[in-house]
């Protein structure tokens, strides 16, 4: 994907975290009616990026210059530039 960005790469996905996980175990259920809707966003919550994660995918690329940020609520935003 890199190789065809003008300008940067941008990835903005969840950050793993227990506070999200513990908040969407007793809220999803009321507010999704598909057990499946409330499985996959559990799934999604627990396989999230660690900003750790994030930092080996961009090096496995070959992208080693690359800025993560953590931003509110429990987001990472990782940003490769040309």
């Amino acid at each position: 994907m890199f190789a065809l960005t003008r300008k940067a790469l941008v990835v903005n996905d969840l950050r793993r975290a227990r506070v999200p996980l513990v908040f969407a175990r007793l809220v999803f259920p009321w507010i999704f009616r598909s057990s499946v809707s409330v499985q996959d966003g559990l799934t999604s919550i627990r396989r999230a990026f660690t900003p750790g994660d994030l930092r080996d995918a961009f090096a496995a690329a070959g992208l080693s210059r690359v800025e993560i940020r953590r931003v509110f609520p429990y987001r990472l935003i990782a940003v490769a530039v040309r």
